[in-house]
């Protein structure tokens, strides 16, 4: 799970806003913000249900007694899928749908174990057949 640091700075980056931003929507300075990311100072309860509302997401999510992230879903991701999820947003959508037809033709595959880390995409496999 992440940590509360984490889970402030990647709310901060999926809304575009700068530590700066966050702390004047917040009504403290940006390098208080920095410091709740960092872990190096925690808000008090009431800047904590003050940052989930403005991230529309849970008190107890952020405060890390739930994983529920909002009331619509449940949600657990490392730090890897977040950043994933956030650099997928970020692309074109020419390449998002790329990407999207690779992971399907990937779960398509029955051959592929996908319990081990370092597996190889379909396409690479196609390429060692043309190969032989």
């Amino acid at each position: 799970m992440l940590s509360f640091g984490a889970k402030i700075k990647y709310f901060r980056k999926k809304y575009n806003h700068t530590q700066k931003q966050l702390g004047r929507l917040c009504g403290i300075s940006g390098k208080a913000i920095s410091r709740y990311e960092n872990e190096t100072s925690a808000p008090d309860i009431f800047m904590l249900k003050k940052i989930a509302e403005i991230y529309d997401t849970d008190l107890n999510y952020l405060a890390g007694i739930s994983s529920k992230v909002n009331n619509k879903f449940d949600l657990e991701l490392s730090g890897i899928e977040l950043d994933l999820i956030m650099w997928y947003r970020k692309i074109p959508k020419k390449m998002q749908k790329i990407i999207k037809k690779i992971i399907r033709v990937s779960f398509q595959d029955d051959t592929i174990s996908y319990s081990d880390q370092s597996e190889v995409s379909p396409c690479v496999n196609e390429n060692k057949d043309d190969e032989k």
